[in-house]
């Protein structure tokens, strides 16, 4: 699983590995086209982009968990705007979109009251923020708290993006294992952390018992899910 870097000014930069797989290939495979490989790419970033400097080594751990080096660049904010435009129309405008979000300036932290009478305002300002919010604090603990996971499909559909697209999202992104016998169940870890479930059944196929597996996603699944799915600008 990866989270975003955050840039917040026009000199802060990204390494050309992680705006690929955080970036490029989620809109790619959102968008129905095929991910870039790292190789591929880098020519693409060679081909559009000046002053790139040495190449560089960057740490990866792949879905299986193994560790191994990439090449890359640092990108500045240029840099990367330029490499998007080589997208088509709609994976160029995902990324450029979440461009603009990741190189959003920081919130400044609010100011502290001077005196009385402004800390009583701020106060009465937290409790009506606080009234509001009351009602979708309380469903997102229930939902938190449920019992009964929902399957991944009919997660996908709630959430409005397609099955098939979650799932290989999901690969993408190591929750889902993209391999062998246990292809499309979730790691291990993320089970342990109560975001899944996997229950098992079994029914006869030509006269054998076979076992199959069904992956739920928990009420905390679906809520950290969200989040993640949100930071990647898959959902809204």
């Amino acid at each position: 699983m990866f989270d975003l870097a955050t840039i917040n000014n026009d000199t802060q930069k990204l390494s050309s590995f992680d705006y690929l797989n955080n970036f490029i290939n989620p809109a790619r495979i959102l968008m129905g086209e095929n991910p870039v490989r790292n190789n591929d790419f880098i020519k693409r970033v060679q081909a559009e982009c000046d002053d790139l400097g040495v190449m560089r080594r960057f740490r990866m751990t792949t879905t299986q968990g193994a560790p191994r080096e990439v090449m890359g660049y640092e990108l500045n904010k240029d840099q990367l705007m330029i490499v998007g435009m080589r997208e088509s129309k709609a994976v160029r405008k995902a990324v450029l979109e979440k461009l603009k979000l990741a190189f959003k300036p920081k919130e400044q932290a609010p100011a502290i009251p001077q005196s009385f009478s402004e800390a009583l305002l701020l106060a009465a300002k937290q409790a009506e923020q606080i009234e509001r919010d009351a009602p979708k604090v309380a469903f997102a603990e229930k939902v938190r708290e449920a019992k009964n996971g929902i399957s991944i499909g009919m997660f996908a559909k709630a959430i409005g993006i397609g099955r098939n697209q979650l799932f290989s999202h999901l690969r993408l992104m190591g929750v889902l294992i993209g391999h062998g016998k246990e292809y499309n169940n979730p790691y291990q870890r993320y089970i342990n952390s109560g975001y899944f479930e996997v229950q098992q059944s079994t029914y006869e196929y030509q006269g054998q018992t076979v076992v199959a597996n069904t992956t739920l996603v928990t009420g905390k699944g679906e809520i950290w899910l969200t989040k993640q799915l949100k930071k990647a600008a898959l959902i809204q």
